[in-house]
């Protein structure tokens, strides 16, 4: 389901970074591809890396409190 997260029997709202994030993934998951077809350069397949790895770190559920309008529009996220 869009826009929503489901932890056991939790539903949890996704807010925007973490949709984010998830696209982000689903669009990763093509960097090698593109690399092969010489459609990015593997510098920039780097770079997409690097962007993946800060992401994970900000995702998950221990960080989804960072992620809630209030808290980013506070400066707390």
């Amino acid at each position: 389901m869009r826009g929503r997260l489901h932890r056991g029997d939790q539903d949890v709202p996704l807010a925007a970074g973490v949709r984010l994030a998830l696209d982000f993934d689903h669009a990763f998951r093509m960097a090698d591809r593109l690399v092969e077809r010489h459609q990015i350069s593997g510098n920039a397949a780097a770079g997409l890396r690097e962007i993946d790895v800060l992401l994970a770190d900000m995702s998950g559920y221990e960080q989804a409190n960072r992620w809630t309008r209030d808290a980013l529009a506070d400066g707390a996220g």
